[in-house]
């Protein structure tokens, strides 16, 4: 079996020199360098891989192969030697007895299903470490802890997918960004983002069902669309003062979310950003212009919110579906409001500002207590069904919308 591995792998990477075996571990050398590659071995039990092999140092560990051969049992503990600087690809994959690998600050790159389907409780990665592969710790059922290095810039797609057990994630000091879908569909309950992060990637904590709270620091200077995409427990938020922009669908589906600090600096808000929240009161800041497509629909329990004279757009379906939403106050900086705009809200009044020259499609659609409107003099058209089904209105208000409606 070794001899056929080191067939495999010599005429897939011809550099390689000759494999070699000193006793319970085989190896293969650079032509280059001189450097030894671990490709397998028959040790067993608490594991320490040796620094040297044939006066070579071993600079990596495992090479497109498993090193203890598939569905091993035998490995309890693995302790990596300084030197090694990456972990192969399949390098310990199945190892499903291993418990605990002690890996050295040397260690720069762990490939693509190193440790997959592993009995790993917790690893902490190396500060060395800047890459981690695809799938590389995917379906260690009994991981419940990750330390992740300030040195890490990149973690491969379901790097920790199928970690069934996985609720704690410590991000160390030093850690510059936050990747795409670093941490998405995993149950982590907190963690703490370091004042050292400056961006977090689209989808970073999506689907993170656990996350009952986050707070985003000061250093952040930017968040990627669907960032905490339905957190369905996520009730509380604050974002710092580096972040200018709410990206779309940022915290769309976040179900439970009740609370959130949007910072003075914030000047725009994506379509979505908190469609579906639970938020009773939002505080929209001065400079945002626009409060966005679906931005808060579907917040059934949103009560007050201020809009700021900043603003001159509300698109459509801004405020669909806000059922316990039963006044608001339109600036008079309000120029456009979007269809469906209000459509099934709980308003009982409401006042359309001088500014506003046109009501689009059903913007107060199915307002089943609005009583009272006050519609200001710069509109001029009225799209035939934007009141529809607002029953409570009188019959003199009705009259005056028809008047503006298209005659067709």
């Amino acid at each position: 079996m070794r001899s056929l591995l080191c067939i495999i792998i010599l005429s897939a990477y011809p550099l390689l020199g000759m494999c070699e075996v000193e006793g319970e571990w085989s190896y293969i050398t650079s032509v280059e360098n001189g450097e030894a590659t671990i490709t397998s071995s028959t040790a067993f039990g608490a594991v320490a891989i040796p620094s040297e092999l044939g006066g070579r140092p071993v600079r990596r560990v495992g090479h497109r192969a498993t090193i203890f051969g598939p569905g091993n049992t035998s490995v309890s503990s693995i302790t990596i030697p300084s030197g090694v600087t990456t972990i192969g690809d399949f390098a310990f994959k199945d190892c499903f007895s291993l418990t605990s690998v002690s890996m050295p600050n040397s260690v720069t790159s762990i490939g693509a299903n190193a440790f997959s389907f592993c009995g790993l409780t917790n690893i902490t990665i190396p500060n060395s470490v800047t890459s981690i592969g695809n799938k590389a710790f995917y379906s260690c059922t009994n991981l419940a802890s990750v330390t992740i290095g300030s040195g890490v810039m990149s973690i491969g797609s379901d790097a920790l997918g199928g970690c069934a057990r996985l609720s704690r994630i410590i991000l160390a000091d030093g850690l510059n960004a936050i990747g795409t879908s670093w941490f998405s569909s995993q149950l982590i309950t907190n963690i703490a983002i370091p004042n050292s992060v400056t961006s977090i990637g689209a989808n970073a904590f999506s689907f993170c069902y656990g996350l009952t709270n986050i707070t985003i620091p000061n250093s952040v200077k930017s968040f990627g669309e669907k960032a905490f995409y339905d957190c369905t427990k996520l009730a509380s938020v604050t974002i710092g003062s580096g972040v200018t922009s709410i990206p779309d669908s940022a915290f769309d589906k976040c179900f439970s979310l009740t609370t959130i600090n949007i910072p003075d600096t914030v000047t725009s808000i994506g379509n979505h950003a908190f469609a579906g929240c639970s938020l009773t009161n939002i505080t929209i800041p001065n400079g945002v212009t626009s409060i966005p497509y679906h931005g808060f629909g579907g917040c059934g329990r949103l009560t007050t919110i201020n809009i700021p004279n900043s603003v001159t757009n509300i698109g459509a379906l801004a405020f669909n579906s806000c059922s316990s939403l039963t006044t608001i106050n339109i600036p008079d900086s309000v120029t456009s409001i979007g269809n469906y705009a209000f459509s099934r809200c709980g308003l009982t009044n409401i006042t359309i500002p001088n500014g506003v020259t046109s009501i689009g499609e059903k913007t107060f659609y199915s307002c089943t207590n609005l009583a009272n409107i006050s519609i200001g003099s710069g509109v001029t058209s009225i799209a035939k069904n934007a009141f529809f089904k607002c029953d409570k209105l009188p019959k003199a208000t009705l009259e005056q919308i028809k008047q503006k409606e298209p005659k067709y």
